[in-house]
């Protein structure tokens, strides 16, 4: 009788901490090139873009994620700044010849930021836009440090393997903080196309 549950507890650590362990790795496409995520265990993928059958154990991994959360983060990093470049062109285009304050330069960028990186905005990604707007750099990070102290504003580690960036997440949307006006934008009210 000790042996048969010995056996139903070993049979229960076993599939329940399987479960818990599932490393997903993130590949690209060998067809079209999509950055897509797999199990670690899993045999094959049919690709999301060119509807291709492929191997997975011919692909090159390209980043390890501990949980299916990550592994959707990492795709979304990858495939964002080819995505939404010309839509945030288009972005600064609108802006060009208004005179804006910088408060007001910054919650206009994160309502649109935010749209495109829902869960984590990289930090990154943001100083690259804020430059490209005009933004003064001192300016943002002493915004983004008043943010964080009023908690509007949350900064992660980065997960990805050998990166040092940071991760913005903003835990409630809309809000107002001065002169910052972050708003909830939908992807059809966006001013970005």
């Amino acid at each position: 009788m000790n042996t048969y549950f010995l056996d139903i507890k070993v049979i229960y650590k076993n599939y329940y901490c399987s479960e818990l362990i599932t490393v997903y790795y993130v590949v690209r496409c060998s067809n079209c090139g999509t950055p897509q995520y797999i199990r670690e265990t899993q045999k094959t993928r049919t690709c999301p873009k060119c509807r291709k059958r492929i191997k997975c154990q011919t692909l090159k991994i390209l980043a390890k994620a501990e949980n299916i959360h990550e592994a959707l983060q990492i795709v979304q990093t990858m495939k964002s700044p080819n995505k939404y470049e010309l839509k945030i062109e288009e972005f600064k285009a609108k802006l060009q010849g208004t005179k804006k304050n910088q408060e007001i330069l910054l919650g206009d960028l994160l309502s649109e930021l935010i749209l495109l990186f829902p869960n984590q905005l990289p930090k990154s990604y943001l100083i690259k836009n804020a430059k490209n707007i005009g933004l003064d750099l001192n300016k943002l990070e002493e915004n983004l440090s008043r943010l964080s102290q009023a908690g509007l504003m949350l900064i992660n580690k980065d997960f990805r393997p050998g990166s040092t960036d940071q991760l913005l997440k903003f835990p409630s949307i809309p809000f107002t903080f001065g002169k910052i006006n972050v708003r909830k934008k939908t992807k059809k009210s966006s001013s970005v196309k």
